[in-house]
């Protein structure tokens, strides 16, 4: 499901209401898989990640087209067993996946 993605939390610490305002914005692909949360670019779960996977993941509330999600995150996706806890506010977006940077036609322009 393509989402719009807000982290909740920095380092496990709420966000203050300001901070929010000012929260980058994630775009990508949701898959909840095995009790983690993955958003990535490209229709599968793959290395392509656009935020390090949220474990132990749990949806808190839904309403409409948004999720709720609390879980940890690693605090170094590849490096650290270390966690925090976080939060995903995912909100839906109407429209195709977004395709992985493999699948993007190559350019066929001659110079």
């Amino acid at each position: 499901m393509l989402v719009e993605v807000i982290q909740l939390r920095a380092t496990g610490m709420k966000l203050t209401p300001e901070e929010l305002v000012d929260a980058k914005r994630h775009r990508g692909n949701l898959t909840i898989y095995g009790g983690t949360a993955y958003l990535h670019r490209g229709e599968h779960a793959g290395r392509e990640h656009v935020l390090t996977p949220l474990n132990r993941v749990v949806v808190k509330k839904v309403v409409g087209d948004v999720l709720l999600l609390h879980g940890h995150q690693p605090a170094d996706y590849m490096r650290s067993a270390a966690s925090h806890p976080q939060a995903w506010a995912c909100y839906r977006i109407d429209g195709p996946p977004e395709p992985s940077a493999a699948a993007l036609p190559r350019s066929t322009a001659q110079g």
